[in-house]
């Protein structure tokens, strides 16, 4: 008697070793990329102050650290009479970034008397429109976003006959990111035909910050184009293709060589001599501030409803609000030691998703095992209906059967 009386301790645990783990999602909160629930900015909801700044700041003289803030606001609907689910704000700073007055080189060369010609050649990189919040509408939220969306129309727009644009995908900082280069490259010739070399690239580095995520329906707004009037499926199929989104910020550089002469021959060597010092410079300064760069930021969540289901607009469809598991803990308890569920509210979808695998794990554990049915009483004159045994089927060392009828774990 005392082993059944475990059994009914037991089974009930190792229901909720799988179960919790399903149940407990919820607690993590409402997902950024849920089309039906509404992301926009308040100011306050029931007399709490919601205003927060949005961006990045310097925070010192020097400009290499940055302070950034910015913060997601879920609700119900679109609407001023709807509730506010979640508020998140997410806070930090970003150090070991690059500065001109670090970076810059400014390396000129006059030659002597017999040679006049003119070497030049100049590095430099930095922190990019530091207090802009809107970086995404020019880099969008991931690189292939960026490289789908946007670098098609940089191309069109900022390339010629002597310029070409190029975007790499790749990971800087510890991120993904887009390096992306203009280069322009040309030779001139003064009225008596002596040449000039000269090589320009002018670059950004867009960082994606994947511990600062953005709500999937603000960028498929800025990316949906309708040909015609809005397309609700058109739209869906856009946000659910872009992939999680994540605030950006910008770094950006410029390097520079050229070579002339107004006398002696050899400018087109001293060009290419130039631009390979020019380029092996950048190179190790973009590498350098690749290990440097640090990122440290911390997120607080205020959840206002738990489980608010879309599109349920009476209160009594949707689910009781407060701690998820305790209800789940109660419907499973109550069905194993009770067995009726008359005690105990009407589950929601979620509960009544637990409660089904929680029914199937039961049936996995005791499936095919039966039980004690006892003895059917006869009507007159028709032979008695025999009762059950227990199985006979060998069920392992673990489980068997009492003479009730009931299962006893050994």
């Amino acid at each position: 008697m005392r082993k059944k009386h475990i059994a009914k301790v037991l089974l009930p645990v190792i229901i909720l070793s799988f179960v919790l783990p399903l149940s407990a999602y919820a607690a993590e909160g409402y997902s950024y990329e849920n089309l039906d629930l509404a992301f926009w900015q308040r100011d306050e909801y029931k007399g709490e102050d919601l205003r927060r700044y949005q961006g990045f700041k310097f925070i010192n003289d020097e400009e290499n650290a940055l302070s950034v803030e910015h913060s997601v606001q879920i609700w119900a609907e679109y609407d001023t009479e709807a509730p506010l689910l979640q508020f998140d704000v997410y806070q930090g700073t970003i150090t070991g970034l690059p500065t001109a007055k670090e970076t810059y080189k400014d390396i000129n060369h006059l030659g002597d008397k017999e040679d006049y010609g003119f070497n030049s050649r100049s590095v430099q990189f930095s922190t990019s429109r530091p207090d802009s919040y809107y970086y995404h509408l020019h880099t969008l939220t991931n690189p292939d976003q960026y490289l789908q969306y946007i670098f098609p129309k940089d191309k069109e727009y900022e390339e010629d006959e002597n310029s070409t644009l190029t975007a790499e995908k790749t990971t800087y900082a510890g991120y993904p990111a887009i390096i992306k280069k203009l280069i322009r490259e040309t030779v001139s010739y003064n009225d008596e035909g002596e040449p000039r070399y000269s090589y320009t690239c002018r670059g950004n580095i867009y960082i994606y910050l994947t511990d600062l995520p953005m709500p999937t329906i603000d960028i498929a707004n800025d990316i949906y184009e309708p040909e015609d009037s809005f397309d609700e499926q058109e739209f869906r199929d856009i946000a659910e293709s872009i992939g999680k989104c994540y605030l950006p910020f910008e770094l950006a550089f410029n390097y520079y060589a050229s070579a002339s002469e107004s006398a002696a021959p050899g400018a087109a060597e001293r060009y290419k001599e130039q631009l390979a010092l020019v380029e092996e410079e950048m190179d190790e300064i973009l590498k350098r501030y690749d290990n440097s760069i640090s990122v440290n930021i911390e997120k607080t969540t205020k959840i206002y409803e738990e489980n608010y289901v879309p599109g349920a607009n009476d209160e009594s469809e949707q689910p009781r609000s407060g701690n998820d598991e305790s209800g789940i803990l109660e419907l499973i308890f109550g069905l194993i030691f009770n067995g009726s569920q008359n005690d105990y509210d009407r589950a929601g979808p979620g509960e009544a998703a637990v409660i089904g695998i929680a029914a199937i794990l039961i049936s996995i554990l005791l499936g095919g095992a039966g039980g004690f049915i006892p003895p059917v009483p006869a009507a007159a004159g028709v032979p008695p209906v025999p009762a059950s045994a227990p199985p006979a089927v060998n069920l392992g060392k673990w489980i068997r059967f009492d003479g009730d009828g009931d299962a006893v774990f050994s």
